[in-house]
């Protein structure tokens, strides 16, 4: 059994999620689904910045056991500057689809590199039978903070779920970053950007498959 916490993309809340989180622990596992800060919170939305993210990702994590943080899209860059700065409370990084920023990297700059326009975003959402009502306003401030690996996460286990058929974060970026970071291993799936709609079954054996 490991426990897990989920980190959603940008614009989301954990309802992003669907319904992995039963999965996960329908399959043993202890699962913290969280929204990050400033994500349909008015007030939180003009004041959060990457380390509100930060912290409360961390406040998921247990003093007792280390945790696997799985991040999909936007949320791939949070657990990657949660692990950077929490590395002992850290067992292994899950990757759905999502950023894997060198030093340096912002997350406004992972976007641009991806080229994501508002109509590839709808359609993505429509295909996967999602409507655009998930969706909240996306804090500004992250977007901008470089990521800092301060300790090291070439030294957590790594695990991408690489979606071929991404119109979000495109095919090309992704292995992009993955190359960038060895060690890091890799499955591939055909799916667009959001697999726990589309392709649930084939998400969740993918992710129990690396889980401890």
């Amino acid at each position: 059994m490991a426990r897990v916490v989920l980190v959603h993309g940008m614009a989301a809340t954990k309802r992003s999620w669907s319904d992995l989180p039963r999965r996960l622990k329908a399959g043993g596992h202890d699962v913290a689904n969280i929204t990050l800060p400033g994500h349909g919170s008015f007030f939180e939305y003009w004041t959060t910045d990457l380390s509100d993210y930060v912290d409360e990702v961390a406040e998921a994590l247990l003093s007792t056991e280390k945790s696997v943080l799985i991040g999909h899209s936007m949320g791939g860059f949070v657990i990657s500057q949660t692990a950077a700065q929490h590395v002992a409370q850290i067992s292994g990084l899950i990757y759905v689809a999502a950023m894997m920023p060198r030093p340096g990297d912002t997350i406004k700059d992972l976007s641009a590199v991806a080229g994501t326009d508002v109509t590839d975003l709808l359609d993505e959402f429509t295909q996967a039978g999602v409507g655009a009502d998930v969706l909240v306003p996306q804090p500004l401030r992250p977007l901008n903070a470089p990521f800092e690996d301060t300790q090291g996460i070439s030294s957590v286990p790594r695990h991408y779920v690489h979606c071929s058929e991404d119109r979000i974060i495109p095919p090309a970026l992704q292995s992009s970053m993955t190359s960038a970071w060895p060690g890091t291993t890799l499955v591939n799936i055909s799916t667009g950007h959001l697999p726990q709609y589309t392709e649930p079954d084939l998400l969740e054996r993918e992710i129990l498959a690396v889980l401890p």
